[in-house]
């Protein structure tokens, strides 16, 4: 494209033209601005509007509705766990003199948005709010980005976008992709792993939270492999694209490089197996808030972070089969009769 056909910002009217994503936050950045980048999942919650009335002084309380999927993964006598539907993103919180302060407080407005592929059929940047309901807990995925790998994210979501985008559009899929290109999850998952160069093992992790080298904690990841094929395929093409002009192109490369390793070696939740047992294990666990209180042991079902018993019951599924093929693996590797 020639630079007069971009679509351009300018911080100020005589300031210089910023062609890309990343140009613009970094110009945020250079004029005060801060921000915040980490994937982060909650539950999706269904039947908002759903309540039950108090008889004695009329509030409303909200009543918890979701979707659970089966893992494919069971316990020894065949009780399968479940996972709750999440709905997961990456994260952006801008604040700074753009945004403002509130004139009450005087603390610092956040404008809070969220890079995912939304059942609407459009993979982009939307409106991070969630429904007031006291059993979202957002639970991020790894630690807040260091200051480089958020500028990177900001520039693959771009990336992303097009690619997920267009293979909507030219193959006129249902929901322009949406359930089978990937989810919400799928998306931010793919740009995590790109982000951190993981290999498709367990990565490196501190404390159940990946640090900057591994393999993203998401879960559950659905992209079929079909798809994935042509997402691969569709980054290829865009990576030749930017190759023929590497010096506009530079950050655009090198964000769909990564993001092509990202797609040959990224997990898939679609089949349970001994082989993925315990890295399905360790991306379930790391997703629950983390004190991993159900509702029978809070005094206020209010303060609970699980609110299903169900989560309760599948939590404690896959804390045993992790320990189990915890074990498994340790005897195959020193038994040599």
């Amino acid at each position: 494209l020639l630079q007069e056909q971009l679509f351009t910002v300018k911080m100020k009217k005589a300031g210089k033209p910023l062609t890309t994503p990343r140009a613009f936050v970094q110009a945020l950045l250079d004029t005060g601005h801060t921000i915040e980048v980490c994937p982060r999942s909650t539950i999706t919650t269904f039947g908002l509007a759903a309540c039950v009335k108090d008889p004695h002084d009329g509030s409303f309380t909200n009543i918890p509705l979701a979707c659970f999927l089966n893992t494919g993964y069971e316990d020894a006598d065949g009780k399968p766990a479940h996972v709750v539907a999440p709905h997961g993103g990456m994260d952006f919180t801008l604040t700074g003199p753009i945004i403002g302060r509130n004139k009450t407080t005087g603390k610092n407005i956040r404008c809070n948005i969220q890079f995912y592929i939304a059942i609407e059929g459009m993979c982009g940047w939307h409106s991070n709010h969630n429904a007031d309901v006291p059993w979202i807990q957002p639970v991020p995925a790894s630690e807040p980005y260091n200051q480089d790998m958020a500028l990177q994210a900001v520039q693959m979501a771009s990336v992303v976008a097009v690619v997920i985008n267009a293979i909507g559009t030219e193959m006129k899929l249902p929901f322009g992709g949406y359930g089978i290109v990937g989810v919400c999850n799928d998306t931010a998952a793919l740009m995590d792993q790109a982000l951190r160069g993981g290999s498709g093992g367990g990565g490196a992790s501190v404390g159940g939270i990946n640090n900057q080298n591994g393999n993203t904690k998401m879960y559950p990841m659905v992209s079929t492999g079909r798809y994935l094929m042509h997402t691969t395929r569709r980054l290829g093409r865009l990576f030749q694209r930017f190759k023929g002009n590497p010096g506009m192109y530079r950050w655009e490369l090198n964000a769909t490089a990564k993001l092509m390793t990202a797609t040959m070696s990224i997990q898939s939740d679609l089949h349970a197996s001994p082989a993925n047992v315990l890295t399905a294990a360790e991306r379930y666990l790391a997703n629950l808030p983390k004190d991993g209180k159900s509702s029978s042991s809070s005094s206020s079902s209010s303060s609970s972070s699980l609110p299903f018993q169900l989560q309760v019951e599948s939590k404690e599924i896959m804390e045993k089969l992790k320990k189990q093929f915890d074990e498994y693996e340790g005897k195959g590797k020193w038994w040599t009769g």
